[in-house]
C-alpha cells in the first residue's frame, strides 16, 4: 500500500467518526480482531472480559469489578477499509468511598458498546497471513447502574490508535496496539443512607483528556494454522495514566474467539 494514502485515509475515518451520532467508552475489548485486512469478509467474535476499573471522581472513589460478555463484528473490504461494532453485557461488583465510608456493592450492571472505523496503513507483501499496520477511529460509552438506583455511571469517550500484527510462525501472532482516548461525556450519581444521614454525591464532566491512553497486547494462537483466520485471541488491555494525579485506571483482560 502507497504511504500517500495513509493521511487521506485517516483522515476520511476522523470524519465520519464524527458524524456518527449516538454512537457509542466501551467495551473493554481489544481495538481489532484482525489486522491484514485485504479481502471482503464478515468475522465474529465472542469474548469472556475480566476488569478491574478504579475511578476516583473527588466526591466518591469507585472500585469496580466486571465479569461478563461481549460480541464484536467487523466488516471489511478489499480496499483495505473496515467498521466494526461490539456491545457488552456483564455483572459488577462496585465498591464506592465517600470520605471515611465505604459502601460493598453487589449486582451493579455493566452495558457497554462502540463502533470502530479503520484502515489498514500497511503490511508485508507475503501471500497469506503476514505482518501489518492498520490505524482505527472511534467512539466507545460505558454504562454502570444498580438496579435499586443507588449508582449510576456514563462515559462517552472517542479514540485514534493503531495496531500491529507480528507473525511469528504459522499458529502464533503477537499484536501490540495503543490509541488516545479523548474524553467527550462523563457523568456520576451516588445515593447512600450514611451513619449521618443520607448521602448523595453527582458530578458531570465534558470533554477532556483525563485518562488519555490505552495500551495492550494481544497473543493470537491459530490453532488450524497458516491455512485459516480463525484464531484464539489472548488480551490484556490497561490504562494507567490519570493526569488528573487522583490515581484513576483500568486493568482488563479478554479471551475471544474470532472465525
Amino acid at each position: 500500500m502507497r504511504s500517500g494514502t495513509l493521511g487521506a485515509r485517516l483522515l476520511g475515518l476522523v470524519a465520519a467518526s464524527t458524524l456518527w451520532p449516538t454512537a457509542s467508552e466501551a467495551t473493554y475489548s481489544p481495538p481489532l480482531t484482525r489486522v491484514r485486512i485485504d479481502a471482503d469478509r464478515v468475522t465474529h467474535s465472542p469474548e469472556l472480559v475480566l476488569a478491574m476499573d478504579r475511578r476516583d471522581e473527588g466526591v466518591f472513589l469507585a472500585d469496580a469489578r466486571v465479569l461478563g460478555g461481549q460480541y464484536l463484528l467487523q466488516l471489511e473490504w478489499a480496499s483495505g477499509f473496515g467498521l466494526q461494532v461490539g456491545a457488552a453485557l456483564a455483572q459488577a461488583s462496585v465498591d464506592v468511598t465517600v470520605g471515611p465510608t465505604t459502601f460493598e456493592g453487589q449486582g451493579t450492571m455493566f452495558l457497554g458498546g462502540q463502533v470502530r472505523g479503520y484502515a489498514m496503513v500497511w503490511s508485508s507483501p507475503a501471500s497469506g497471513r503476514a505482518h501489518a499496520l492498520t490505524a482505527f477511529v472511534n467512539v466507545r460509552a460505558a454504562h454502570y447502574f444498580a438496579p435499586d438506583g443507588h449508582l449510576s455511571s456514563t462515559v462517552v469517550s472517542g479514540g485514534v490508535g493503531a495496531m500491529a500484527e507480528l507473525v511469528l510462525g504459522q499458529y502464533l501472532s503477537v499484536c501490540p496496539y495503543a490509541w488516545l482516548t479523548p474524553g467527550l461525556y462523563s457523568a456520576y450519581a451516588f445515593r447512600a443512607d450514611g451513619p449521618s444521614g443520607p448521602i448523595e454525591r453527582e458530578k458531570s464532566v465534558g470533554p477532556g483528556l483525563r485518562t488519555p491512553l490505552q495500551v495492550g497486547l494481544d497473543v493470537w494462537l491459530y490453532p488450524l494454522g497458516s491455512g485459516s483466520e480463525e484464531h484464539v485471541s489472548l488480551s490484556v488491555i490497561a490504562s494507567l495514566i490519570d493526569t488528573s494525579a487522583q490515581g484513576s485506571r483500568s486493568v482488563s483482560g479478554v479471551v475471544g474467539w474470532t472465525f
